[in-house]
């Protein structure tokens, strides 16, 4: 086996099976392993593609002569189990989707796409067969002999499609994630919820002012506003009340402070009341918690410092006790 050959086109091969699941992933995203597996292939290219587009460059006429044996009917037996453990998996999510996915319908395109998610995003893990498959094909093509020259442009060739299709796949990405994402978000009933809310939909409530103009119409385009009961601004606080809401009241309290903090610059205390119960936020305390608080609005920003809080499986508690006065 010709080793170079076979590094050359094992990479290439999985990074045009990583570009085509990156695309599938997308359409899915509103899953929480469809999110998992976009990350996961949006790192996997920058590093597979560092370690392609570097092949070859050290050592090529030596490697070039260097040959050993390798058995890839190995392979072939791998490729079988990883088929049937893809095939249980996809049977397990199946039954699990069946019984909980009526939790997450409803007739909108947000709730079409949601139920997609749910049901197609363990698709996705048949990634690893075909990664195997490639290399096993791969090894077989760098079985044999072939002209030098040629092998050098195929390898140029098959490099500039990569780079191609990166472009386009990039640029899907960016579409999808910050357009596409938000706009099928607002057709959910429930928005805005603090998993769907764009911050982006607000920026027109800034004021530098203490908001006693701004801040109870921001709060009716905010998480929550279904529940809103009264909202009263006086002198640098808010007065804020809701009726019994289905949003998680911790999660509530970070996104909407957050975002009336932000937007509001001499607001200095939020008086949240649920169930007669009240919970008081300072300016203060909310920046001391949060790493990059001048700049929270930027979209990258208010994702790590707010937006990821939000996901069902975070626990905010930590920062909410840091927040409370």
């Amino acid at each position: 086996m010709y080793f170079r050959r076979f590094k050359v086109d094992s990479l290439q091969g999985i990074m045009r099976v990583t570009l085509v699941f990156l695309a599938l992933s997308l359409p899915l995203i509103y899953s929480f392993i469809a999110r998992f597996f976009t990350m996961f292939f949006i790192i996997e290219l920058f590093v597979v593609g560092i370690w392609l587009f570097s092949a070859g460059r050290v050592g090529e006429e030596r490697s070039w002569k260097e040959t050993r044996s390798v058995d890839f009917g190995r392979f072939k037996k791998l490729l079988k189990v990883m088929w049937i453990c893809f095939g249980v998996v996809q049977i397990f999510f199946l039954i699990y989707n069946i019984f909980t996915a009526e939790n997450s319908w409803s007739d909108s395109l947000y709730g079409w796409f949601s139920v997609a998610g749910k049901f197609l995003s363990p698709v996705l893990l048949a990634v690893f067969p075909f990664y195997i498959k490639v290399v096993e094909k791969a090894g077989k093509n760098a079985s044999f002999e072939i002209d030098t020259e040629r092998f050098f442009i195929k390898r140029k060739i098959h490099n500039y499609q990569i780079i191609i299709a990166l472009t386009i796949v990039f640029f899907l990405s960016y579409v999808m994630l910050f357009f596409t994402v938000p706009a099928i978000a607002r057709t959910a009933p429930d928005y805005p919820s603090v998993t769907t809310h764009d911050i982006r939909d607000v920026y027109s409530f800034k004021t530098s002012g203490t908001g006693e103009d701004t801040l109870p119409s921001l709060f009716e385009n905010l998480p929550g506003r279904q529940s809103l009961k009264r909202a009263e601004a006086k002198a640098g606080e808010f007065r804020v009340e809701y009726d019994d809401t289905e949003e998680n009241i911790d999660k509530l309290i970070i996104y909407n402070s957050a975002a009336a903090f932000a937007l509001t610059d001499k607001l200095e205390r939020i008086v949240f009341v649920f169930s007669e119960v009240e919970t008081v936020i300072e300016r203060e305390s909310f920046i001391e918690a949060c790493s990059d608080f001048e700049n929270i609005l930027d979209s990258d920003n208010w994702y790590v410092e707010i937006q990821s809080k939000m996901s069902y499986n975070i626990d905010p508690e930590e920062f909410i006790e840091r927040i409370k006065k």
